[in-house]
């Protein structure tokens, strides 16, 4: 990958194995708050898509909790910080990834849906946080990266146009805001996306398996 000048990089599931724990933040918070309150799998898929202040507008919008129950978005996001503290590991490859795009000359930031509170703490505790230029997260982009916004403001902050940006991402549906702009898109995949893993394959320019030890394409 030596034609790289600049890359934009997800950071769950893609930098960090952390998509589990995000999956689950919600039934920690109802065990705590709710018992007996469970999510069907297909909201648990679709919050994944959404930052944290959608997400709870969005699950309190379904009628699944008691009447003037409110879930605590700051509670959820308190359990994930300490998981970001503790638990959550460097994706395997990521390392030896970054210093070779550094060593190229790479450009690099970061666009997520993660609060820029927790992605401090994750990065710094892994020693990533100095490979990027920018750190756009949900603070910023609460749309998150189903619009383009996010993307045109990293291709503003690099100087150049969006098909001269690489996108490293796990999710098939942030990698086809990317390649609407023609940017090209590097998947890694992550066992929480394995229903998208066809289509992903289909639309990446690079594919990964095993975090980034591993090319197939």
């Amino acid at each position: 990958m030596r034609d790289i000048k600049f890359a934009v990089f997800d950071m769950d599931g893609t930098l960090v194995d952390s998509m589990g724990y995000w999956l689950g933040v919600v039934d920690e918070l109802l065990a705590m708050t709710l018992s007996g309150v469970e999510l069907p799998p297909d909201v648990r898929r679709r919050v994944q898509t959404m930052g944290p202040a959608r997400a709870g507008e969005y699950l309190s919008s379904l009628g699944i909790f008691p009447e003037g129950y409110t879930l605590d978005e700051e509670a959820g996001l308190a359990i994930m910080r300490e998981h970001y503290a503790r638990d959550i590991e460097v994706r395997a490859g990521v390392k030896p990834l970054l210093d070779s795009l550094k060593a190229q000359g790479v450009r690099m930031g970061i666009a997520t849906l993660t609060p820029r509170a927790l992605v401090d703490v994750c990065l710094k505790r892994h020693g990533l946080d100095g490979y990027f230029e920018f750190f756009y997260t949900s603070d910023e982009y609460p749309e998150g990266k189903s619009t383009t916004r996010i993307f045109l403001d990293a291709a503003t902050h690099f100087g150049t146009s969006p098909d001269n940006i690489w996108l490293f991402e796990d999710s098939l549906y942030s990698a086809m805001t990317a390649k609407s702009l023609g940017m090209r898109v590097a998947i890694t995949e992550d066992g929480e996306q394995r229903e998208h893993f066809d289509a992903l394959y289909e639309i990446a320019d690079a594919y990964f398996k095993n975090g980034f030890l591993d090319r197939i394409k």
